[in-house]
């Protein structure tokens, strides 16, 4: 069992689930992916480049989007105000893999053109 997947089945029950579809989703939407786990917690790395994390914060199991504060926002799911950083809260967005799809392909797209 990788590190990622143990980290994810230690967190409260009702993350657990939605944490490990998201895993599940990011590892099958971008064939090899990268897992590692970093700062204590699931890093995906694609084509070198970090794009995005797991993680539980303030009651929520969110993925984080290493540059989300430059990826548009359609939908509408974005929270947070850091620099760079944008999350979403996975209880209430989830299971729209529609939605993730377009944050993931769009986290490549942002890491190609402000990465250094």
């Amino acid at each position: 069992m990788s590190q990622a997947l143990l980290w994810i089945r230690q967190q409260e029950p009702r993350f657990v689930v939605p944490l490990e579809s998201c895993r599940d989703f990011i590892k099958s939407s971008l064939p090899g992916v990268y897992e590692e786990i970093s700062y204590g917690v699931p890093f995906y790395t694609y084509k070198n480049k970090r794009i995005c994390y797991l993680t539980v914060i303030k009651g929520k199991a969110i993925i984080g989007l290493v540059l989300g504060a430059f990826i548009p926002d359609p939908f509408g799911v974005l929270e947070g105000n850091q620099k760079e950083v944008r999350h979403i809260d996975l209880l209430l967005h989830g299971k729209n893999h529609e939605v993730l799809k377009y944050f993931l392909m769009e986290s490549i797209h942002v890491k190609k053109v402000y990465s250094s």
